[in-house]
């Protein structure tokens, strides 16, 4: 259960080619890694199509609802990259050429202007900043609390590690415990310490092709005291017997 005042995330990946499964989706699992390092809760994730209204309104519906909106995919110079289109759309503002974006598409093109294909990448929100970049690496649009990314996977990286230091949250305290018990013998006592500490997730993942133990049993939260009164309530009910120390991976 998440406590008034945590920071949160919502994704939002743009793309046909991810639900028509032609492109697996590389971006998710890095951005939640590296959210909860950074103490941030990843609580809702969406895949939409490149339509401008789909994407507007998916926008509207979780920007208000968590400190911070990520978008992958649709930034490019294509037909189908409506990604700036929409969230403009989103906020009710135009769009506008950013003299910085622009300035570093017309330094690539040292011999000649870029195209108008191109120059689309210039294009942002009318009242965004950008975020992040330097050193060879594009800045990142960020309109309100919504942060617009590439879907490319290296690009995706190389911005998101550029404005991580930009981003706030509460670390978590993270503990586990491995047991020889499936999960049906101890599902109640799980089940009573979970609303004993109602701020603490606690997770119960079977071990599949393990020898060593059957359940590994996760307690996370940012309250480190609470995390730990939470392990040691659950350390209680099974008994000490029943858990192991595997050796891991």
């Amino acid at each position: 259960m998440l406590a008034a005042g945590q920071t949160t995330a919502a994704a939002l990946l743009i793309g046909n080619e991810l639900l028509a499964g032609k492109v697996a989706d590389e971006n998710l699992p890095v951005l939640a890694g590296e959210l909860w390092k950074l103490g941030i809760s990843l609580c809702e994730v969406r895949i939409v199509r490149d339509a401008v209204e789909t994407i507007a309104a998916a926008v509207r519906d979780l920007s208000p609802h968590h400190t911070y909106l990520f978008t992958t995919g649709g930034i490019g110079p294509t037909h189908d990259d409506v990604t700036v289109d929409a969230v403009a759309h989103a906020f009710g503002v135009g769009l506008v050429s950013d003299p910085v974006l622009e300035a570093t598409l017309r330094a690539c093109h040292p011999e000649g202007c870029p195209s108008a294909s191109q120059l689309r990448m210039a294009r942002v929100p009318q009242g965004a900043v950008l975020v992040g970049g330097g050193a060879g690496v594009w800045p990142t649009v960020q309109l309100s609390n919504v942060y617009l990314f590439p879907g490319v996977p290296p690009y995706f990286r190389e911005r998101f590690a550029s404005l991580r230091a930009t981003l706030r949250g509460t670390p978590f305290t993270y503990l586990c415990l491995h047991t020889r018990l499936g999960e049906g013998r101890i599902a109640e006592d799980l089940r009573e310490v979970a609303e004993s500490y109602p701020e603490v997730e606690i997770g119960s993942y079977p071990a599949v092709g393990r020898s060593d133990y059957r359940v590994r049993i996760t307690f996370a939260g940012r309250d480190p005291e609470g995390v730990a009164a939470a392990c040691d309530a659950v350390r209680t009910r099974l008994g000490d017997d029943a858990l192991v120390e595997p050796d891991l991976p």
